[in-house]
């Protein structure tokens, strides 16, 4: 139950943040690096300073979970329950329910360096 509590208040966090950690800017830039097969973790460079901090401390949490046999939990899992809370505001619930949303996500946190980035 612990895990889901914490996982609970970090959705919760997310979104009662006034604006979401990818800029619209930088989460249309990730679906267009997705599309085209580039380098989706770019899109880090066009978050702001404290936002890029947080997102690269959460895909390193994540990746720890992913690969945690216990939880059972894959990057794409994850990217699918946390959609909601790192899209823009202004994206439309039924754009945040697509696949092609989840798997740009789930390909960010998995080609993302948290270490070589994280300051």
């Amino acid at each position: 139950a612990l895990v889901t509590d914490v996982a609970g208040v970090l959705k919760r966090l997310l979104r009662e943040r006034n604006s979401s950690l990818l800029p619209s800017g930088a989460f249309a830039d990730l679906l267009d690096r997705f599309d085209r097969q580039g380098d989706v973790s770019a899109v880090l460079e066009k978050a702001p300073e404290a936002n890029r901090r947080i997102l690269l401390r959460l895909i390193k949490t994540i990746r720890r979970i992913s690969r945690d046999r216990a939880s059972r939990m894959t990057v794409n899992t994850i990217a699918r329950i946390l959609v909601p809370c790192l899209c823009p505001r202004s994206l439309p619930v039924k754009s945040m329910l697509s696949h092609r949303v989840e798997d740009a996500l789930a390909t960010l946190f998995a080609q993302a360096d948290p270490a070589a980035r994280a300051a």
